[in-house]
């Protein structure tokens, strides 16, 4: 073979083989195990030079003519020329001078030279906006992961961001410290997990409609835009399971919104979501794992975000309880009187945000070696408290939010006086989300066992009306299915739900028209024996 280029076309024995000529620019990896990826710069007459990243393992898969419009592999008699290519490139690998350097194909924290950056950075050093130049960069990286930019304010400086942020706070220092503190959690997941330390932390926002949970995670969880500009990682009911939970695996170093999955008036499928859901959070808390598959290979991943939920998706198990910062809001955090203009606030807390990465990065080796130490004494003092691993989850919590207030306080945002309350308040707003998880799990753990048992307590406490008559405890099927939804906080219980649920545990009555209700002084009543719930006393 003969390769030689004349113009914008490569050539083979004198004949055109491609009306382009694609080079290797760099050869790229993430660490010396991982598969090499060619940065390949591609020419053409009349265009301008492209680029393409491409597995070199999969170097005979490559086809220009799908990737690149207007590029043609074909010799004179129409006969593809795909495999004379590859040969052309395989020659080029065979060079023992072309520039190497690291790839990324995730976003969150890397290592470069020795020095920890975070990934995507609006940063100009940080950012693949343009083809590399002669002599390729250090790194590279990955497209679809450079799209992703925090959403800062290009005319704000990080000082102001951290001031106005700190400013909006202060009505709410109980709603927006957790909330934020969490903000930093997720961006700061992979220094933890390189800490040593666990990261099986989810937010979990409870209020009631309008209140603005939905309107305070995007402000200040959701941080990043998508090369469109829209707000990324944001799912809600028309989302599917797939989607999101594809979001959680590949999403690293940011949060995942999961927004009021289960809205809807369809019962059933409010509980098919439901069920999803906690499937979700549990993959979010326990880090179990998923399969992916990657290239030829089945591979096994991990969640990799942190995982932010609003809205009553309840949580029937203990172990999930305690894997979650409840921060429940208890009034509207804006209204006529006290506006918030929560655009603005989203962008000025990517601001704030962009600049602590930053000063995070310089310092991430001093705090690698200092937080694990730092947790050890810090919870020495309540070694004997129970939920080790909510303690320090909220350890995690607290520890970055003292890290944001020395940034504050070295970028000159806050004074040292202002500083201390910072901190104050937020050994008092961590408590506080401490006696929410507790008071949940209190409600889980006093939860009837059984359906038999829920009824028994319900009619002891007077929870709902209900009158002896025939035998039978009589009690309207609407009034039955309101305390049970309150009981157990699940909204998607339907009547039609409470009905088949009593039937198969066997506590109707069933007259001979197989009805399960009786018509008692013009109104329709379930029956249900008194001797099946063992209530001999009523």
């Amino acid at each position: 073979m003969n390769f030689a280029i004349a113009g914008n076309s490569l050539l083979n024995d004198g004949e055109v083989i491609a009306n382009f000529v694609p080079r290797i620019r760099g050869l790229y990896s993430a660490n010396p195990e991982e598969p090499l990826q060619l940065l390949l710069e591609v020419t053409r007459e009349g265009a301008p030079p492209q680029t393409i990243v491409w597995p070199a393992e999969q170097l005979d898969q490559l086809n220009f003519e799908k990737l690149i419009v207007g590029c043609i592999s074909r010799d004179a008699r129409g006969r593809s020329t795909r495999n004379l290519v590859a040969t052309y490139l395989r020659m080029q690998l065979s060079q023992c001078d072309l520039p190497r350097g690291q790839y990324f194909d995730q976003t969150g924290w890397q290592q470069i030279d020795g020095q920890h950056r975070y990934f995507p950075d609006l940063a100009p050093e940080n950012r693949l906006a343009e083809p590399p130049l002669d002599g390729s960069p250090p790194y590279l990286i990955a497209k679809e992961t450079s799209s992703y930019h925090l959403s800062v304010d290009p005319t704000m400086s990080a000082e102001t961001a951290v001031e106005q942020l700190l400013e909006t706070f202060l009505p709410h220092l109980n709603v927006y410290l957790p909330v934020w503190a969490y903000a930093l959690f997720s961006v700061c997941r992979s220094f933890l997990q390189d800490s040593g330390l666990p990261t099986a932390c989810i937010l979990y926002l409870i209020a009631t409609q309008g209140f603005g949970k939905t309107a305070t995670a995007k402000a200040l969880c959701q941080l990043f835009d998508d090369a469109g500009g829209c707000m990324a990682d944001v799912y809600d009911a028309g989302s599917t399971m797939s989607a999101m939970e594809r979001a959680l695996m590949t999403t690293r170093d940011r949060s995942v919104l999961l927004d009021d999955i289960y809205i809807g008036t369809n019962k059933a499928k409010q509980r098919e979501r439901l069920a999803s859901a906690a499937a979700l959070l549990r993959f979010a808390a326990n880090e179990t794992k998923r399969t992916k598959t990657r290239g030829s290979k089945n591979i096994s991943v991990s969640c990799a975000a942190g995982l932010v939920v609003t809205g009553e998706i309840p949580m029937e198990a203990s172990s999930d309880v305690t894997r979650c910062m409840i921060v429940r809001i208890h009034e509207k955090l804006a209204d006529s009187s006290n506006p918030v203009d929560l655009e603005a606030l989203r962008h000025t807390a990517a601001t704030a945000m962009q600049g602590f990465l930053s000063w995070f990065g310089e310092r991430y080796e001093e705090f690698r070696s200092r937080i694990k130490c730092e947790m050890e004494s810090q919870l020495a003092t309540v070694k004997n408290a129970p939920n080790e691993r909510v303690k320090m989850s909220l350890f995690e919590l607290y520890w970055l939010l003292c890290r944001f207030a020395d940034y504050a306080e070295e970028v000159k945002a806050i004074s040292a006086v202002a500083k201390s309350k910072f901190l104050q308040a937020t050994a008092y707003s961590l408590t506080q989300v401490w006696h929410n998880i507790t008071e949940e799990l209190r409600r889980i753990e006093n939860l009837p066992e059984t359906l038999r048992e829920a009824i028994v307590s319900g009619v002891q406490q007077q929870e709902f009306y209900a009158f002896r008559h025939n035998g039978c405890l009589c009690v309207r099927l609407s009034v039955l299915t309101d305390y049970l939804q309150k009981l157990y906080r699940r909204s998607d219980l339907s009547e039609q739900y409470v009905a088949e649920w009593l039937n198969q545990c066997k506590l109707l009555s069933i007259d001979a028209s197989k009805k399960s209700t009786k018509k008692i002084k013009g109104k329709r009543y379930l029956c249900i024996p008194i001797s099946s719930l063992n209530l001999g006393s009523l």
